[in-house]
């Protein structure tokens, strides 16, 4: 049986969606192991695994294995680019996790084992596993588990089959319980999926004949007879949720003090600023969007009166910055990745190279009173962008994602890393760039009525919903002016 696993932390800190392989994108730490997940498989001989306590998932033989190790392989150090953004993710013969190219597979001792020799890796490991005395794993148990390296494109492809039941050890207590619980009813969630599709169990490793063993999850209300189902709302995805939640910072980033800084008790915000119920009435009607978005922009796109002129209907493009970049340069055929002091003013080039790749972005750089950038700017764009309304876009909604909403994980919304929080400065009271993309993500949740097919990349319009829109309005004006 294949037994993948995956650590979850803490409740307070966990990730709400482990089932998804780490972001390949700048300011993410485990970005460059993005290409591969690892596994152990887990039998009466070796019954051991990398965790005696974290939950993990139950994976399905049809995973795309890339290697295997008859021990812990190390794989950390066995990395196929040193940055997502800086050159491509396979380089020529390099297999993430396993090799870099030159003698590739070993097929012997302590490894890399090819896709095709898990039988002989797992025959080695029957036969030499021994107790690590020094716990170079530092999981305090010796560290006999073998390896498995796992496909991580394979693997989202594959989602949610690829998953068979979420487990606890046995040894995990009632904290590890807790959290394969709540791992397990995420699933379903995201998902859709009822209990049975994916079962909740307990993993024994110490049994010979019955490791597994089905833990009761709450069944769903019944109905009264003859009572037909009602519908069930999307659910709002699990980082939206932490999002939106009333003591999240996303209700800081419309302040008018400093760009950048979350907005204190008592501040002014940008609605306020821009005229109040006057501003919502404008932004909701989305009466204000053949304006330039690119103003401050050099050259004539920055003009104010001016207005991008794209060679095709230009949808709107959201993204973290980087990807945004990566999508628009590749389009007008230029390196995919900015380099400091080498390629001119970052907001410069991306307002011109998107611009160059029909996309529309926003990107306003004027200082022009009453018009620079604020939260409340973008989200009237974000408005004009689900009606399909911005200049050029010539297609009702037309909506494309260079960083796709999915992938989105929670800990890069409690500690960012993309500016003005990169390189290790300090981001206490700060918002960043990256944060604006998760609202902008998660507000279309809120804001369209397909708001879930528009979050996870089947739908490119936008049904506007009025009232989500009147809903979101009352929240924010209420939560903003309650801020201690």
């Amino acid at each position: 049986m294949d037994v993948g696993r995956v650590s979850v932390g803490s409740p307070a800190g966990a990730n709400p969606t482990p089932w998804l392989p780490c972001p390949r994108r700048e300011g993410v730490w485990c970005a460059k192991y993005g290409d591969r997940i690892s596994a152990s498989v887990v039998n009466q001989r070796v019954p051991f695994s990398y965790s005696d306590t974290a939950p993990g998932f139950v994976v399905s033989p049809g995973a795309r294995v890339l290697c295997s190790y008859p021990n812990d392989g190390g794989t950390m150090s066995k990395t196929c680019a040193s940055a997502p953004s800086a050159a491509p993710w396979t380089r020529t013969g390099c297999v993430p996790g396993c090799h870099k190219g030159g003698s590739g597979f070993k097929n012997e001792h302590e490894g890399p084992y090819s896709p095709d020799a898990l039988q002989t890796m797992m025959y080695q490991h029957i036969k030499y596993h021994s107790y690590d005395n020094n716990d170079r794993c530092r999981q305090g148990n010796g560290c006999r588990y073998n390896e498995v390296v796992l496909d991580a494109a394979a693997w989202a492809d594959s989602l949610p089959g690829v998953i068979e039941a979420v487990f606890v050890p046995k040894a995990g207590g009632a904290t590890a319980e807790a959290n394969a619980r709540r791992i397990h009813a995420a699933l379903l969630r995201e998902y859709r999926l009822p209990a049975e599709a994916v079962p909740l169990v307990t993993l024994d490793l110490a049994s010979s004949t019955t490791p597994f063993a089905t833990l009761p999850v709450k069944p769903m209300p019944a109905l009264a007879p003859d009572a037909a189902p009602a519908p069930e709302p999307e659910p709002m995805p699990a980082v939206c949720e932490a999002v939106f939640s009333p003591e999240s910072k996303f209700w800081r980033l419309w302040g008018t003090r400093e760009t950048w800084r979350q907005s204190a008790a008592g501040e002014r915000q940008c609605w306020e600023q821009l005229g109040g119920d006057a501003y919502f009435e404008r932004a909701g009607k989305a009466t204000q969007c053949d304006v330039n978005w690119f103003e401050g922009a050099q050259g004539e796109l920055g003009r104010v009166e001016s207005r991008a002129h794209f060679a095709a209907p230009a949808p709107a493009l959201l993204g973290f910055d980087g990807d945004l970049y990566r999508v628009c340069s590749a389009a007008v055929g230029k390196k995919t990745w900015w380099e400091s002091g080498n390629d001119g003013d970052f907001n410069n080039e991306i307002a011109h190279r998107c611009v160059g790749a029909s996309r529309n972005i926003l990107r306003l750089l004027t200082g022009r009173p009453g018009w620079g950038w604020t939260m409340c700017q973008n989200l009237q764009w974000q408005v004009c962008a689900a009606k399909g309304k911005l200049p050029g876009q010539r297609l009702q909604g037309a909506l494309e994602f260079a960083t796709a909403p999915p992938s989105l994980m929670l800990f890069e919304w409690r500690e960012p890393e993309s500016y003005p929080c990169d390189g290790g400065k300090k981001c206490a009271g700060r918002y960043t760039v990256g944060d604006v993309f998760f609202a902008e993500a998660c507000l279309f949740v809120r804001l369209c009525k397909n708001g879930r097919a528009v979050f996870d990349g089947a739908a490119a319009d936008c049904d506007f919903d009025e009232a989500g829109f009147a809903e979101f309005k009352g929240e924010l004006k209420a939560r903003t002016r309650n801020l201690v």
